[in-house]
C-alpha cells in the first residue's frame, strides 16, 4: 500500500472500517467511544564510545485494530563514524499483519540524513 496508513479491514459488526483511533462505519458514524492507550519502554546502551543500541516496546490499544493491542518491537544501532558521520540502522516489527516490518539505513552528516 505504500504510505498508506489507512487500513481497511471487516470488524466484527460486519460494517467496513476504515482505520484511524477511534471505528467508524461505511457512512463516516463512530461506532465506538473506547479511549484508546499507549504506552512504552525503552532501553539505551553503550557499547564503546563510538556504538550505541536501544531497544524498544510500545502499546497502542483502540478501537481501530478490534480492541487487540497493536506491539511494536524495535531496535537501533548508531555507529560514529568520524567526527561528523554516523551510520544508524533501524529496526522495527509489528504484531497486526501486513506490512509489520520496517527497516531503515542511513549514512548521516552532522546529524542530518
Amino acid at each position: 500500500r505504500g504510505g498508506d496508513t489507512n487500513w481497511e479491514h471487516k470488524d466484527p459488526t460486519g460494517e467496513d472500517d476504515y482505520g484511524g483511533v477511534y471505528k467508524y462505519d461505511a457512512k463516516g458514524n463512530r461506532i465506538s467511544d473506547s479511549r484508546p492507550t499507549l504506552w512504552g519502554a525503552g532501553y539505551e546502551y553503550n557499547f564503546s564510545p563510538n556504538l550505541q543500541g536501544t531497544l524498544a516496546y510500545y502499546n497502542f490499544k483502540s478501537d481501530a485494530y478490534g480492541g487487540d493491542p497493536l506491539e511494536i518491537y524495535s531496535g537501533m544501532l548508531n555507529y560514529k563514524v568520524g567526527k561528523d558521520l554516523n551510520l544508524q540502522a533501524q529496526y522495527a516489527h509489528g504484531n497486526q499483519g501486513g506490512e509489520d516490518n520496517a527497516w531503515n539505513i542511513e549514512l548521516q552528516y552532522k546529524g542530518t540524513p
